[in-house]
């Protein structure tokens, strides 16, 4: 079955629910006397059959399958990733809660709100579909604390004063996440765009953004297989059952009774939703941004990636037209609760730049037209008398054609060195631009270099300036 996502249409998927009929009773037994049918046997899926010994070895998951290491089976058909789904502790530390705080502050100052959706991961919320030996095989066995961890790095993000919604512990058995794929299901979806729409309503901000009336309507079911199915397939030589789901559509309430104004030319979104694959309409169908606009009334630009991790999106849309034209008024940032946000630091050294784009004739420091014809080309040099110091300044990057492979840039000091790969998802299409912010603790920039891929150097200049945040 094909798909096709219109303009101003979102489909909707949520799970198919069974229900038994009431016993009956006999019309001529008396009431006291009759006797109710036994209920139908639960029967409960057995997962284990489709599993194969190659998935309990770790070079399995080498490569393209690093991220489902390392599949097992749960009860009634589950199937969890050990390393993403089963993560025993949360935390977040003071330098990336600062990179959090600097990157809505600096949104602020443009004009623009900002919301982080921190979620939680499947294991914490299905933790009872997982077996007793597999949690203690994976160190799984206090989901109490896993859950004090969540609400503890919710509290600390907070305290700085970030805008977060945290999704609250659902009593075990409520729909969220699929059974055997890692996104959230429709019922998890609208559960989270509800809890946004709570949030976000209490802000001023709420009052300000342009209202458009969204509805939903049931259409028909569809077996969902689950992103896991091509490892199985690959790996195993088995198939992966599917869940039995029922599709749903979001479209704009006046579209109802007006095709022009469902397909006719609408304002520009000034809500912009950046986000993982939960916030795209495929592989999960979920369709997070049709929750979304109909608990909002309001339109959104989605640029959420699949596959694209919790970078590429926002990157993407510092780039993107959208941006440049300054239409948004509030950004919410999707991140699920299996991302170590320690690590991702480096994100907001390109997307803070972003925000101010390229300085032009009110650079510190230009070169332009330089041709990138060898692995290692200086662009600017001799900058130590200029005392540019800390991630008020950053390097901005323009070349004449798209760049596809990582860019590393080499920063140099009177003391010191910073090299710094930029690597962009294969999900993100290549343009020709480029922003990185000085480390902080870093003194006096003295010269910048950059190497490309060989592929890359062909044909191809660049222009670089030195910029500083207003």
């Amino acid at each position: 079955m094909v798909f096709r996502k219109l303009a101003q249409v979102s489909l909707v998927v949520l799970a198919g629910v069974v229900s038994a009929s009431m016993p009956a009773f006999s019309e001529d037994a008396p009431a006291a006397k009759a006797a109710a049918a036994p209920a139908p046997a639960v029967v409960k899926e057995d997962i284990k059959p489709i599993f194969c010994p190659a998935l309990s070895e770790d070079k399995t998951y080498d490569g393209r399958y690093d991220s489902y290491r390392k599949l097992i089976a749960g009860d009634d058909g589950w199937i969890f990733r050990t390393g993403n789904d089963l993560q025993t502790h949360l935390s977040i530390n003071d330098a990336a809660i600062k990179m959090i705080a600097d990157w809505q502050e600096k949104l602020k100052e443009k004009g623009i709100e900002f919301v982080m959706v921190y979620v939680p991961t499947r294991g914490m919320i299905h933790s009872d579909h997982i077996s007793e030996e597999d949690k203690k095989t994976y160190g799984f066995t206090d989901v109490d604390a896993v859950w004090d961890d969540y609400r503890d790095t919710i509290g600390k993000i907070r305290d700085a004063g970030i805008n977060v919604v945290d999704v609250p512990r659902p009593a075990a058995g409520t729909p969220f996440f699929y059974k055997r794929d890692h996104h959230w299901n429709a019922s998890g979806a609208k559960a989270t765009a509800l809890a946004v729409s709570e949030y976000v309503k209490k802000m001023p901000v709420y009052e300000k953004l342009a209202k458009t009336k969204f509805v939903t309507q049931k259409k028909e079911p569809y077996d969902f297989f689950g992103t896991t199915d091509k490892v199985f397939s690959k790996v195993c030589n088995t198939k992966q059952p599917p869940e039995r789901i029922n599709i749903y559509m979001t479209e704009r309430a006046q579209a109802a009774g007006a095709e022009g104004d469902l397909f006719g030319e609408q304002p520009e979104p000034e809500v912009v939703l950046m986000g993982t694959s939960n916030s795209t309409w495929e592989p999960s169908f979920s369709n997070f941004e049709g929750f979304l606009k109909e608990a909002l009334s309001t339109d959104i630009l989605n640029m959420a990636v699949s596959g694209g991790g919790i970078d590429t999106a926002m990157i993407k849309y510092m780039n993107s037209d959208h941006k440049k034209a300054n239409k948004a008024k509030l950004i919410i940032w999707e991140v699920p609760g299996y991302y170590d946000l320690n690590k991702h630091q480096g994100l907001f050294r390109q997307a803070i730049p972003g925000l101010y784009g390229d300085c032009g004739k009110e650079n510190l420091a230009e070169a332009t037209g330089v041709a990138v014809d060898d692995e290692n080309v200086v662009l600017l040099e001799d900058l130590a008398d200029k005392n540019m110091t800390g991630s008020d300044y950053y390097l901005y990057l323009n070349f004449s054609k798209p760049i596809k492979k990582p860019v590393m840039v080499d920063f140099r000091f009177p003391k010191d060195r910073d090299r710094t790969k930029i690597k962009r998802s294969d999900r993100y299409k290549p343009d020709g631009e480029f922003y990185l912010a000085l480390k902080n603790g870093k003194k006096n920039l003295d010269e910048v270099s950059i190497e490309l891929a060989e592929e890359d150097r062909k044909d191809v200049k660049v222009d670089a300036r030195i910029c500083k945040i207003p």
